[in-house]
């Protein structure tokens, strides 16, 4: 032991950092203890909260556009011309495919665009769907 390092305390035990000559000292190896114990939670608490911090920085939730109703639809891209099950007409419009039943559903757009069009009234069209029929696709497999 230096000879700077000497107490008159009984029961005070002194350490020393000899690259810093820093003085340190703990009345018991009980309070060096719980001051170790202190600082590991702090450090454990400090990171925890860290990781909370940045989670939603590294970890990107993608939030769904629409509510998912049971029906998937695929969409053809454009529009085409759809002709009526029971052939009494043709038109343009769009097709979507329900990619849980396989059903196929026509919307009418009367016109060769891809959304409908009436020119003669000044409030929207509503397009009512026609169902052509199913894809089997149970039956789609190698």
């Amino acid at each position: 032991m230096p000879p700077f390092a000497k107490s008159g305390v009984k029961g005070i035990e002194e350490h020393y950092c000899y690259a810093t000559m820093f003085e340190i000292t703990f009345p018991s190896e009980a309070l060096h203890e719980t001051r170790l114990v202190r600082q590991t939670v702090a450090v454990v608490d400090r990171r925890i909260a860290g990781i909370l911090v940045l989670r939603p920085y590294l970890q990107r939730v993608p939030v769904p556009a629409q509510s998912i109703d049971g029906r998937s639809f695929h969409v053809e891209p454009g529009y085409t011309m759809l002709r009526k099950p029971d052939g009494s007409g043709q038109m343009y419009g769009k097709m979507m495919i329900d990619m849980r039943t396989g059903d196929i559903w026509s919307f009418p757009t009367f016109v060769d665009s891809p959304y409908p069009v009436d020119a003669g009234k000044s409030e929207p069209p509503h397009s009512r769907p026609i169902y052509l029929g199913p894809f089997v696709l149970s039956e789609a497999h190698r």
